[in-house]
């Protein structure tokens, strides 16, 4: 008759990465494969502006006298 088990299954699996290195390389990897995938923004250049509160209606930047008129009207 047997006590108990002689092998606990399941006990040597490594959880997570299994070390700070191999961690470290399956971020890299996982980074490096959505890099692959980004796209650049359209209109970069345009950024500056609209963070210094420019107006644009439909791509075209407005005027500071265009606005005045359109809410006159």
């Amino acid at each position: 008759m047997v006590q108990g088990a002689l092998f606990v299954f399941g006990v040597d699996v490594t959880k997570g990465a299994g070390s700070r290195t191999k961690g470290l390389v399956m971020a890299f990897k996982l980074l490096d494969m959505a890099q692959a995938r980004w796209r650049r923004i359209t209109g970069a250049e345009l950024l500056p502006l609209v963070c210094a509160g420019v107006t644009f209606v439909d791509g075209v930047q407005q005027e500071r006298g265009d606005e005045t008129q359109k809410d006159a009207a």
